[in-house]
């Protein structure tokens, strides 16, 4: 793993919902509205519906500070992983196990991997809408095991500089 981004061999998808970038955003302007609304409360004389919008901007200021969701794009090679604060580079050579997990009726996907990278050894993200994953399995699901199992049969993903041979 690494945060030097690797040659790329194809097209980069993208593979989590837009979601994933635009409701932290959304959020966090949010948490921000809620908090200059409580302190304006409290500077009138409101003290009580100062202090919940205060106590609803930091609760949602916290959750979106402790949420796990990523961004991941990838180009059948590799995949790139990346939140706020960083930004990361794994083979898919790498991946250990991908399944589909529902959270408060919400789709996920869990990418489990083979070894330590910043952001632990499971990435959570969620994936596009597709109607098809409403009956059976999901899409994305299926095409990162696709990707994952070529990839381990063609030993691609070792290193990073691979493809330059």
């Amino acid at each position: 793993m690494t945060d030097d981004a690797p040659q790329l061999r194809g097209e980069l998808r993208q593979l989590s919902s837009v979601d994933s970038e635009a409701g932290p955003a959304l959020s966090i302007v949010l948490a921000g509205v809620l908090t200059i609304a409580g302190v304006i409360a409290i500077v009138m004389g409101q003290a009580m519906p100062g202090l919940m919008l205060l106590g609803g901007g930091a609760v949602l200021g916290l959750a979106m500070f402790f949420r796990r969701l990523k961004v991941v794009e990838t180009d059948g090679y590799w995949l790139l992983v990346s939140d706020w604060s960083k930004t990361v580079w794994i083979p898919l050579r790498q991946v250990d196990s991908v399944s589909r997990v529902l959270v408060l009726g919400r789709d996920r996907v869990s990418v489990k991997l083979c070894c330590d990278t910043p952001f632990g050894r499971e990435i959570v993200f969620e994936p596009l809408f597709r109607l098809s994953a409403l009956i059976g399995p999901h899409p994305v699901v299926e095409e990162l095991r696709e990707l994952v199992a070529h990839a381990k049969a063609a030993g691609e993903g070792l290193t990073r500089d691979s493809s330059a041979s």
